[in-house]
């Protein structure tokens, strides 16, 4: 299926999970798919008057993490999207880096969204990086019901976690964000 706005906001009306002036959250790390969803959400959020935020984490594990934020930040600003980066201050990681940046990362981004009312924080994550998920998992030995992957909605900490790109390709995306002159 092709990436435009009239598939995305299909994708997002399908469940009727928002109400009026929701306040929404997208978490952005700079790469294709969430400056994507970044700027197919804040088109929709305009239509749909809804708030909407985008969140960037700030590590810290590199020395030029920070300056990666702020180019993020000013990208986002702008194309006019409100956003605000969350520092992730003295962590000591080791080991099995990845794994505890992510849970740092995700911990972050609830904690910001339940500080703020927020209810729904969206994430980028799409078709590829399902597939991927279930091979790793299969490789891994999961049972059936470990084998489901990504979903496209859950809850976590009394926050709705939505994924709407999770029918849609890298290519699409990469394809999306050209059309649309994204960095």
């Amino acid at each position: 299926m092709k990436l435009n706005y009239s598939n995305f906001d299909r994708e997002l009306n399908k469940n009727k999970l928002f109400y009026n002036k929701s306040k929404i959250a997208v978490a952005v790390s700079g790469g294709a798919d969430s400056m994507t969803l970044a700027h197919l959400l804040s088109r929709w959020a305009i239509k749909k008057n809804y708030k909407l935020i985008a969140l960037i984490i700030d590590h810290k594990l590199r020395k030029e993490s920070k300056e990666e934020a702020n180019d993020v930040s000013k990208y986002l600003s702008k194309l006019k999207i409100k956003n605000k980066i969350i520092e992730i201050k003295n962590i000591d990681i080791f080991s099995n880096i990845q794994a505890k940046a992510r849970k740092h990362r995700y911990e972050k981004l609830y904690n910001y969204c339940k500080k703020n009312k927020i209810f729904h924080l969206f994430l980028g994550h799409h078709l590829d990086d399902n597939i991927e998920t279930f091979i790793l998992r299969k490789v891994a030995g999961s049972n059936i019901e470990g084998l489901n992957s990504i979903k496209t909605i859950s809850l976590y900490n009394d926050i709705l976690v939505l994924r709407p790109l999770l029918r849609f390709s890298k290519k699409n995306i990469l394809e999306y964000a050209e059309r649309n002159n994204l960095k």
